[in-house]
């Protein structure tokens, strides 16, 4: 059991943090992988920070709340479970379940040139976009499943002066 993730970078400027996060993980011990990140609704799940180029795949991550974190329009809570904003990370190969916020109750990419391809996106919450809220953003999604989440406006999806590819996704079930 591991109560924390951190991810850093270390440049010639000294260390980097590109990701924080508190939660319950767990690692499957034949490859040492992690395979589930579970904020248990005490946070965000991932926060990419700005700059950041990295590869997010072969994660289930869940329970995300972004309850008083802010990082949307107006100062309002944004991406309950994956927060990005000023990066472009490659996002495959992932599992959102359970996560909760005003803008994108599962992931929120504001500033970003992005792909999110080959993932399931389930049991959002959001006054604007359960599953994904895209906001000033080029996102490819590719693949995707994104079913059973719920908003006042884009239950699945809300894009806000983005203009993204949308190929091959199964976008069912939101309310």
């Amino acid at each position: 059991r591991c109560d924390a993730v951190r991810v850093e970078r270390t440049d010639a400027g000294g260390k980097a943090t590109l990701a924080t996060a508190k939660m319950k993980v767990r690692v499957d011990l034949a490859t040492g992988r992690v395979a589930f990140l579970d904020a248990q609704g005490a946070g965000r799940v991932i926060f990419i920070a700005a700059g950041t180029n990295a590869t997010v795949e072969y994660l289930n991550l869940a329970n995300g709340v972004a309850d008083r974190m802010g990082g949307g329009p107006g100062g309002l809570d944004a991406g309950g479970v994956l927060f990005v904003r000023n990066a472009n990370p490659i996002l495959r190969h992932l599992t959102l379940f359970g996560g909760t916020a005003y803008y994108g109750g599962l992931i929120y990419l504001q500033n970003s040139t992005t792909t999110l391809s080959d993932s399931t996106l389930e049991a959002g919450i959001g006054a604007k976009g359960g599953g994904v809220f895209l906001r000033n953003a080029n996102v490819t999604l590719r693949n995707n499943t994104v079913r059973s989440s719920g908003a006042q406006d884009g239950g699945g999806i809300f894009l806000s002066f983005s203009q993204s590819l949308l190929e091959n996704n199964n976008i069912q079930q939101n309310s």
